[in-house]
């Protein structure tokens, strides 16, 4: 279970940055308006959907290697 919540987080991690970069890039070069025009007519609004319910649906899966009450006492 941890190797696919590591793997969703990447994910989003790497679809925030490029977004990111690719938002500066368009910023920077004065064509918002035609990312923007790009990017509703993309399929990245799904993209987005599919990975926050994967996040919520992985949140809601309790981890079968922790117990709850037995913390390590230093």
């Amino acid at each position: 279970m941890k190797i696919i919540r590591w793997s969703v987080c990447g994910a989003v991690v790497a679809v925030c940055v490029i977004g990111g970069l690719a938002s500066l890039q368009a910023f920077l070069t004065g064509t918002t308006a035609d990312y923007i025009a790009r990017l509703d007519a993309s399929p990245l609004p799904i993209l987005a959907l599919v990975l926050t319910a994967a996040s919520i649906a992985l949140a809601l899966i309790p981890d079968r290697t922790s117990t709850e009450g037995t913390e390590a006492e230093s």
